[in-house]
C-alpha cells in the first residue's frame, strides 16, 4: 500500500518533538509493509494565516496527487490547520488524522493548572468535532483516544499509533549503584513542566548538601535563565543517547496533561531510573519497578537521594486500557468505506 504522510513543513525546519512523532507515523506505516511519501504542506504564517493556507488546498492536492497514494494520513499534531487540511483532502482520497495528543485533555490540563484555554486547543476542538469526511483518527495513547472519542471528537474509528522508541537507548551499559549523573530533558518553558521545576529550583542548596551530582538540564529554559548552583544547562542535546548514557538518572518534569511522558519512556526504555511526579496517571510503557514517585507536598530531593543510592521504589501499578493499533485492516476498511 502507498500511504503519502502530510506534515506542515520540510521535515528539516520541524522542531524536534514534531520529527519524532513523524519519525513514529512513518517507521509503524513501514512496518506493515507500506511504502510511504512525505509531502510537505507549506502552511504558514499566524493560526489564521495557516488555517488560510490549508483551505488554499490546490499546491498540497498536486504534490499529494502526484504520489498516487492508496491513503493520506496527516500529521496534525496538534495544529488546528492540519485539521482543516485533512477534512478537504478527504474529499479526494482515503485521508486517516494522526491527532497524536487529545485536543480534550490539552484544554482540561490548561484549566486545571489555572490556564485560560487557549485558541489553539479551542480550534482543534471546535474543527475536529465538524469533521465528516475523515477516514480514521490515531492518537498516541488509548488514554487521549479516549478523552477525545468521549468528547466527541472522532466522527470515525480510532487507533493507536504508538511513539517509536529509539533502538539504540536499549543498548546503552546498564548503571551502576551509587548514580553519578542526574538530567532533565524537558520544555522548562511550557507549562506543563514549570511546576515540577519550580520545586527542582528551590531545593538546588538542600540537594547539593545531600552530595548529589549536578543537575544537567538538556531543551529549552527561559531566556537570561540563570541556574542556581548544582544546576547545569547544557542546551539542546546533539544525540538522543547524551541525555541517558553513563550511569544516569533522569528527572520527569511532566505533570498531567496530553499525550505521554517521553522522557520518561525513553528513560525506561534505556534502563535508566527515573524521579516523576505521583499526580501522572499514564505510563503507557516500561518497567515500573525504576519509577521514583514523588509526592508535591513533600521535598523532591528525598526521591532523587533514594535514586542515586539505589534504594527500593515504592509500589504502584497502572495499566493501559487496551485499544487497537493502526494496522493494514484498518487503512483498507477505511479504503472500502470510502
Amino acid at each position: 500500500m502507498n500511504v503519502v504522510v502530510v506534515i506542515d513543513a520540510p521535515y528539516e525546519a520541524l522542531a524536534p518533538g514534531r520529527q519524532r512523532r513523524i519519525r513514529s507515523v512513518v517507521e509503524h506505516l513501514e512496518g506493515l509493509g507500506c511504502e510511504t511519501t512525505m509531502v510537505a504542506s507549506g502552511t504558514k504564517g499566524s493560526l489564521a494565516g495557516r488555517a488560510l493556507s490549508a483551505m488554499r488546498l490546490r499546491p498540497t492536492l498536486d504534490a499529494v496527487r502526484a504520489a498516487k497514494p492508496d491513503a493520506v494520513v496527516v500529521a496534525g499534531f496538534s495544529a488546528p490547520h492540519l485539521v482543516i487540511l485533512a477534512e478537504r483532502l478527504a474529499k479526494r482520497f482515503v485521508t486517516l488524522l494522526d491527532v497524536c495528543d487529545s485536543w480534550a485533555l490539552q484544554v482540561d490540563a490548561r484549566e486545571g493548572m489555572g490556564f485560560t484555554p487557549r485558541m489553539v486547543p479551542r480550534a482543534g476542538v471546535l474543527l475536529q468535532r465538524r469533521c465528516r469526511r475523515i477516514a480514521g483518527y490515531t492518537y498516541i495513547s488509548a488514554r487521549d483516544a479516549r478523552a477525545d472519542l468521549d468528547a466527541g471528537l472522532c466522527s470515525a474509528e480510532t487507533a493507536i499509533l504508538p511513539q517509536a522508541i529509539d533502538a539504540a537507548l536499549a543498548q546503552l551499559p546498564p548503571v551502576t549503584i551509587p548514580l553519578r549523573r542526574l538530567t532533565v530533558a524537558a520544555d522548562l518553558v511550557s507549562f506543563q513542566n514549570t511546576d515540577v521545576w519550580a520545586h527542582i529550583e528551590s531545593e538546588a542548596a538542600t540537594m547539593r548538601a545531600l552530595g548529589l551530582p549536578p543537575l544537567e538540564v538538556y531543551g529549552k529554559v527561559p531566556e537570561d535563565y540563570t541556574a542556581p548552583e548544582g544546576i547545569v544547562v547544557r542546551g539542546w542535546a546533539p544525540e538522543l543517547s547524551t541525555v541517558y548514557e553513563g550511569d544516569t538518572g533522569v528527572v520527569v518534569t511532566n505533570v498531567p496533561g496530553s499525550g505521554v511522558p517521553n522522557k520518561m519512556i525513553e528513560a525506561l526504555a534505556a534502563g535508566r531510573p527515573v524521579v516523576a511526579s505521583d499526580e501522572l496517571d499514564y505510563v503507557p510503557h516500561g518497567p515500573q519497578d525504576r519509577i521514583y514517585w514523588w509526592r508535591p507536598d513533600t521535598p523532591i530531593s528525598e526521591p532523587i537521594r533514594a535514586m542515586v543510592a539505589g534504594e527500593p521504589v515504592g509500589t504502584s501499578s497502572f495499566a493501559e486500557a487496551e485499544w487497537p493499533v493502526l494496522s493494514l485492516e484498518m487503512l483498507a476498511q477505511a479504503d472500502m468505506a470510502r
